[in-house]
């Protein structure tokens, strides 16, 4: 993608999430209904769709990283991280209370 494109896609983005936040401000019951999803740790855990997606990018990030003078130490802390990927991401879709699912 060019930046034109990059830029338009973050716009609709926040446009999207901001209407959500409003839709949940008017009518707080709607977010009742998203318990589940991507990033919930059911999915995380049960799919290997999340590390799939998003390891693959980690694990190249750290590769790469392992090449870069001064960067041994956070390239070795990123391939721990990928080894653990999934426990870790799970655990940070943890509930914590004041946490909006919009």
């Amino acid at each position: 993608l060019d930046w034109a494109h990059c830029e338009l896609i973050l716009q609709q983005t926040a446009r999207l999430h901001a209407t959500s936040m409003i839709l949940a401000q008017r009518d707080p019951d709607i977010t009742k209904r998203l318990v589940d999803g991507m990033l919930c740790e059911k999915s995380i855990m049960k799919s290997d769709l999340f590390k799939q997606m998003f390891g693959v990018m980690l694990k190249y990030l750290a590769n790469n990283a392992a090449g870069w003078p001064g960067f041994e130490k956070i390239a070795q802390k990123l391939h721990r991280f990928n080894d653990n990927f999934k426990i870790i991401c799970a655990h940070l879709s943890d509930r914590r209370e004041g946490d909006r699912f919009v």
